[in-house]
């Protein structure tokens, strides 16, 4: 296996598929399960960034440009949703429950706090938001699990990171949509075997069930 993770069958003769991926959550389970079904296929994990030389036969890639909604091989695109605890979801049921908590925003978050709520309920002047800005969504998350206030979450992606903390999300603010949109690439240069194809449809059914349920 090529890269940061990887689960593999060696039946022989193995056909290896490289597939090259931003950091999904959700990733390895979905890799999981492909090769449970087709055991004589192994697929390598390139992380991007990751300084090993391979060429991937499939990418995952990421764009914030609002054309990539309608690319031919979209993926999924973001949901921005407040996440919070089970016991503080039951405290929100105004504008001013939701600004008593402390706000975390993640600092490389395209939409953050000011964004969403004057997405959701317009400006609002004179109003002192109890922001506190983090470097990572997880970090966010986990501030969140400890009841020291909300923060956006991006899902699907955030999803199972979220429900690990038992976090859920907050249904007084329904999900806003933002930029960002996962898509796959294949290199232009080499024909699609078969396997690379399966994978490709393996991965666009888990983000459609993903978004169904997340």
């Amino acid at each position: 296996m090529t890269g940061g993770w990887w689960r593999g069958r060696f039946a022989p003769p193995p056909d290896s598929c490289r597939a090259e991926t931003p950091r999904l959550a959700e990733l390895p389970r979905v890799l999981a399960d492909f090769e449970a079904e087709n055991p004589t296929v192994r697929v390598d994990l390139l992380m991007e960034g990751t300084q090993r030389k391979a060429n991937p036969d499939l990418m995952i890639r990421f764009g914030e440009e609002p054309h990539l909604v309608r690319h031919p091989r979209w993926l999924m695109g973001m949901s921005h949703v407040i996440m919070c605890r089970k016991e503080d979801s039951a405290r929100i049921a105004s504008l001013e429950d939701l600004l008593s908590f402390r706000l975390y925003d993640v600092a490389s978050h395209a939409i953050g706090w000011t964004a969403l709520l004057n997405h959701n309920f317009g400006p609002q002047p004179g109003r002192q938001l109890k922001l506190e800005t983090v470097d990572t969504t997880p970090l966010s998350l986990m501030m969140v699990s400890q009841g020291l206030g909300l923060a956006i979450g991006h899902l699907p992606v955030c999803g199972p990171i979220a429900a690990a903390l038992g976090l859920v999300v907050c249904p007084f603010v329904p999900g806003t949509p933002g930029p960002g949109n996962y898509y796959l690439e294949q290199p232009r240069d080499q024909p699609q075997r078969p396997s690379v194809s399966r994978l490709e449809q393996a991965l666009q059914d888990a983000a459609q069930a993903s978004m169904r349920t997340g």
